[in-house]
């Protein structure tokens, strides 16, 4: 899978499997699923794959103790991934948006269980205008594997609605949910920033334009009649 970083690597706050405490414990977890970047609040963010969005959590839901969150799956040969983006602020991806690297889904927000300094951030600082806690919860990539059917003890992706099924008809098993991480893994970055993957892609229009143009003129010149010359 083609990932790319969502900002630049000097503004990761925690890596994958770091902070192993209670509040990773409770849920089962033995550490962070993911990396944390902090760029800033209201940072736009940016895909880092290309893949299609099949569930978002709480976009129009005002309560920002609601944790806020895009997910994508993106297809790699066999394998699939969910890959996530969570604590944001505004989101503007669509369910069912066919998402490009290096498109805008939201800005960086505090939404969700966030802390600041070891303590929580309250709804109270939250409400009042506060931005403390800030910060990019991803991508988060989980592994998974298209399956036509559902086996018990198996964990598969859900969407708003329950278990999530794409339009093929595939379910999408977790491949090592009991991995510690809920079957989330470090994330592999290609080492170029989603924004250089979008400047791409924008410039290859452009670029087919041009030859385009060239290709348009070339023939012109040759199937125009050739200039009398005066006598």
């Amino acid at each position: 899978m083609e990932l790319y970083l969502p900002f630049p690597l000097q503004t990761v706050t925690q890596g994958f499997g770091e902070n192993d405490t209670e509040t990773y414990a409770r849920g089962g977890l033995k550490g962070h699923t993911t990396l944390d970047f902090d760029p800033g609040w209201g940072v736009p963010v940016p895909f880092c794959a290309t893949g299609r969005v099949y569930s978002i959590l709480n976009k129009d839901n005002p309560d920002p103790s609601r944790y806020r969150a895009v997910y994508q799956i993106v297809h790699d040969g066999d394998i699939s991934y969910e890959v996530s983006y969570g604590h944001l602020d505004q989101i503007l991806a669509k369910v069912g948006q066919m998402a490009q690297a290096g498109q805008i889904l939201g800005t960086v927000g505090n939404t969700g269980e966030v802390y600041h300094d070891g303590a929580p951030v309250t709804n109270v600082e939250r409400l009042s205008g506060s931005h403390a806690g800030a910060h990019l919860h991803g991508p988060q990539v989980r592994p998974c594997k298209r399956v036509r059917f559902t086996r018990p003890g198996k964990q598969y992706l859900q969407d708003g609605y329950g278990l999530y099924r794409d339009v093929a008809g595939n379910y999408y098993e977790v491949i090592d949910y009991d991995n510690g991480f809920n079957g989330c893994v470090t994330p592999s970055f290609n080492g170029r920033l989603a924004t250089s993957a979008k400047a791409a892609t924008e410039t290859i229009p452009a670029a087919i334009a041009q030859i385009s143009a060239t290709v348009s003129h070339y023939i012109a010149s040759r199937s125009a009649p050739p200039a009398s010359t005066a006598t």
